[in-house]
């Protein structure tokens, strides 16, 4: 139980890069069926690698406390790592791409270059931006998959490439091997369940996929069922992800105190 719960726990943990493209699609400006499947491809591969994980841990033995203590650290820290970024507002170097002459912030907070600003419930909910310089629809996770909404907002495609480069991916099945490809390999939330997989049969292995690939696709799914409702989480953004950090931490606890009492 305590697997398929640290699982959904982390699906449906916010991440900025869902609530980002979560927001995109909602305004409509993508294809829906290349988005479902590039979320049935994603689902595919997080299954997958959840079932070699557990196979690979058949042939080397940890002991089992040493598995629910790492990952009971995993679970704090990405809990603070969340907080860090998304509540208080810490840009980590690697995504700083300009510094101001004046020594006074690290964030380029370009809010005013957002194709979003003319929608007045967009600005609204982004008015606390906190702008690293790279948009999270531009991510290597999605980029391929959000070039035809950031092409209908007006979003510079040449923006760390090149328009003829970008090209947009259309299609259930070219959706999906879009998601197969890059989904899984680029979610960090994965690592976190790395030590548990180990002990894991090949059906609870399954499960920990199912149950994790299903709550992580709460949020974009939601956009597409309710279209502009998404732009109501993306105003509450710090209270969820308060929400989703807290719950994080007590899984994580949980994990380090069964780590020494059993």
């Amino acid at each position: 139980m305590d697997l398929y719960l640290t699982a959904a726990g982390l699906g449906l943990s916010f991440g900025n890069l869902w609530i980002c493209v979560l927001l995109v699609f909602s305004l409509q400006t993508a294809n829906r069926n290349t988005a479902a499947g590039y979320l049935f491809g994603r689902a595919v591969a997080i299954v997958a690698l959840c079932l070699i994980v557990a196979l690979l841990g058949r042939a080397v033995h940890i002991p089992r406390a040493a598995l629910h203590a790492s990952t009971g650290v995993l679970l704090l820290g990405f809990a603070a790592y969340l907080l860090s970024l998304h509540v208080f507002g810490w840009v980590p170097p690697w995504k700083r791409r300009t510094r101001h002459t004046d020594g006074a912030a690290d964030c380029d907070h370009q809010c005013s270059s957002c194709a979003l600003r003319h929608d007045p419930a967009a600005h609204e909910a982004c008015g606390d931006c906190g702008d690293h310089g790279v948009c999270s629809a531009e991510e290597p996770e999605v980029r391929d998959l959000t070039v035809a909404a950031r092409r209908a907002h007006g979003k510079d495609l040449d923006n760390g490439g090149t328009a003829a480069g970008d090209a947009s991916v259309a299609g259930f099945w070219p959706g999906t091997m879009l998601g197969a490809l890059r989904g899984a390999a680029m979610c960090s939330k994965l690592v976190v369940l790395l030590p548990l997989l180990l002990t894991a049969g090949w059906h609870e292995a399954l499960g920990v996929g199912v149950v994790f690939s299903v709550t992580s696709s709460v949020y974009p799914l939601l956009g597409f069922a309710f279209g502009r409702f998404a732009l109501r989480l993306v105003a509450l953004k710090k209270p969820l992800f308060w929400l989703s950090s807290v719950f994080l931490i007590g899984l994580g606890s949980r994990m380090i105190w069964m780590a020494f009492t059993h």
